[in-house]
Order: C-alpha cells, then structure tokens, then sequence
C-alpha cells in the first residue's frame, strides 16, 4: 500500500497537536493540501481552535467561541461568525452551521475546526456554487450536501 506525503505529513501533525508533550509547539496550523502542500492556519483560527481545546470562552475580530455548560450535560462550544452561529463542538460532535453565509471565511472557519477537531479528511467544499461536507465514515470517506445544522460525530 502506497501512502502519499501529504497523507503521511497530515497524520504527523494530527498526532503531535495531540501529543502533551509537545502541545506547546505542535504544528497545528499545518494542513496539507494537493495542490500547494502545507499551508498555515490563519491566526485567529488557531486562536479559535485553541479556545474550543481549552474550553474556554474568547473573541477576536468577527468570530466568538463560547461554552454552555450545566451539572448534567459535558461542556459544548459555540463558535459564532460575525454575530451567527456556524459551528457547535462537543466532545463527541461537531454540528455545522452556514449562519446563512455561505462565504469562503465561513467555510475557511468550519475547516479549520475540522481538521482540528474532526476526523482525517473531514472538511467542507464548494462546487458549482453548492457546499458538500467530505466526511470520514465507517465505509471511507462520504461526500454529502451541505445542510445547516447537521451533525458530524
């Protein structure tokens, strides 16, 4: 079995902003793409993966991360994009939202939070101006519509 390099690096990567040892300077924002090979997560989207990891509340330009909790239920994250919500973030989930913009920051953000928080080949794409969500199932990798609301995990 041939593994590409960019299969190989991206499982790298994933396994060291993991690791706890070196979660200080792991490559989080790397992302291996065909067509240019690595490239970084913008700043504010690492910022927001972060506070999604840490569980805990932060704002910087247009995007909030906030957190609900409660005695019963595990704490869930709410990402919010210009004031609308795009994703929530459980400890088993992710349910993505479009926050009725299907722009390309919105759909850089829910990348961004798949990859860090969904599984290896997870992501959000756009072809002849319609979103699809590839997502890794049991059966290997799914590519469905993209719908607000639905529910990764």
């Amino acid at each position: 079995m041939k593994i590409s390099w960019q299969v190989l690096s991206l499982e790298i990567c994933r396994q060291l902003a993991r690791c706890p040892l070196f979660q200080h300077r792991a490559p989080k924002s790397c992302i291996v793409s065909k067509s240019s090979g690595f490239h970084a997560l913008r700043k504010i989207e690492q910022q927001m993966n972060n506070a999604i990891s840490l569980k805990q509340d932060w704002q910087s330009g247009n995007t909030v991360v906030t957190h609900s909790h409660d005695n019963v239920n595990a704490p869930v994250s709410h990402v919010f994009l210009h004031g609308n919500k795009i994703a929530e973030v459980g400890d088993n989930f992710i349910r993505l939202f479009d926050g009725g913009w299907q722009s390309n920051t919105t759909k850089s953000r829910l990348n961004a939070i798949l990859f860090e928080h969904g599984e290896p080949g997870d992501k959000v794409f756009q072809k002849n101006f319609d979103w699809f969500v590839q997502m890794n199932t049991v059966q290997g990798l799914s590519t469905v519509p993209f719908f607000s609301s639905m529910r990764l995990g």
